[in-house]
């Protein structure tokens, strides 16, 4: 048995991590030759080398629309074909075809709101490539049960599974001497990340006097890096910002951390919650399904309300919260009268 495997548009990020932690499995099975496309930017992780039955093929972005081709002309029907970057094939194979589905804009008709118009009209693209050609696959997996339920119920035919993996050899190091009240949020600067209610609860913290430490991980020069800049010098925020970052040393800064933070809108799988629960962190979170998918958050809040997240952390630090004072009638007409 053969795999052929199109991972031609991945190099960096949550897919890279998802499709390595795929080929650390990979190498357990010398007997099954896996013929593996990726983005000529990949780097392929250590674990790999000297695995003969991994092969991987180099693709510029010009070359990918052959790939599916090659794999038609190469597979048989004891074979097996995945698709890795959540777009499906233009064309139906003789033998089973999976679709690994990581990217929840492409099944939900979620708001692009806030984003370039390039990403945008690259969303919009796939989001109907996606539903033009889903046929061509014969199963789609999926990483959490919000995933499955969304598909379940736009693409009732379509058969889904929900199969989460994780490499849980990696050595992700191990949480020692770390520093009280530090926060973490690892995540890219799209809308949905929902950076600027986090800041705002950040403000709002530091208005009562409480400056908790918060690290954050988006590239310079965006517009989510202008606004932390700006807030962190009018309201002295303790707010760290690591950019183009090594996955090790994020790491290693992850485990110095009380607790992940995570105030996004939706996510697909959430893989920074999955990490902080192997190298058990605290979670802060959304009140959202996708958390629950995985976790019990050790506190949650509504993300979009700053207030909410403001609380959860006073909750988290053991800040006493004030609350508002309920008084007798006669009070308010004593003070209104004046």
């Amino acid at each position: 048995m053969n795999f052929y495997i199109d991972a031609s548009n991945i190099h960096s990020g949550g897919g890279k991590t998802i499709l390595n932690d795929f080929l650390s499995g990979a190498v357990s099975f010398p007997e099954i030759n896996f013929f593996i496309w990726i983005d000529d930017r990949y780097h392929l992780p250590h674990f790999v080398k000297g695995n003969k039955n991994l092969k991987f093929f180099n693709t510029s972005k010009l070359a990918r629309i052959f790939i599916q081709f090659s794999i038609r002309n190469l597979s048989k029907n004891d074979d097996i074909i995945i698709f890795f970057g959540n777009l499906p094939p233009l064309i139906k194979f003789r033998t089973k075809t999976y679709l690994f589905q990581s990217n929840r804009y492409l099944i939900q008709n979620y708001s692009t709101k806030g984003m370039p118009f390039n990403t945008r009209l690259r969303i919009n693209i796939e989001r109907s490539f996606f539903y033009l050609f889903k046929k061509n696959v014969d199963e789609i997996i999926v990483q959490s049960d919000s995933m499955k339920f969304i598909l379940d119920k736009t693409s009732p035919k379509l058969k889904t599974t929900v199969k989460p993996f994780k490499d849980f050899n990696e050595k992700l190091p191990r949480r020692n001497n770390f520093d009280k009240n530090r926060f973490i949020y690892i995540a890219s600067d799209e809308p949905h990340k929902n950076h600027q209610n986090l800041i705002s609860a950040w403000v709002l913290l530091s208005k009562e006097g409480i400056y908790p430490n918060l690290i954050l991980t988006i590239n310079k020069g965006s517009n989510v890096f202008e606004s932390v800049i700006a807030a962190k010098k009018e309201y002295k925020l303790n707010i760290d910002i690591l950019s183009n970052i090594s996955r090790e040393d994020l790491m290693k800064e992850f485990s110095k951390c009380d607790a992940l933070i995570f105030p996004s809108f939706f996510e697909s799988y959430g893989l920074p919650i999955v990490e902080a629960k192997i190298m058990g962190m605290d979670v802060i979170a959304s009140e959202l399904d996708f958390v629950r998918d995985m976790i019990d958050p050790i506190e949650t809040f509504d993300p979009f309300s700053p207030l909410s997240i403001t609380r959860a952390i006073k909750r988290y630090i053991k800040h006493k919260d004030s609350k508002t004072d309920i008084i007798a009638p006669t009070e308010i007409i004593k003070y209104l009268k004046g």
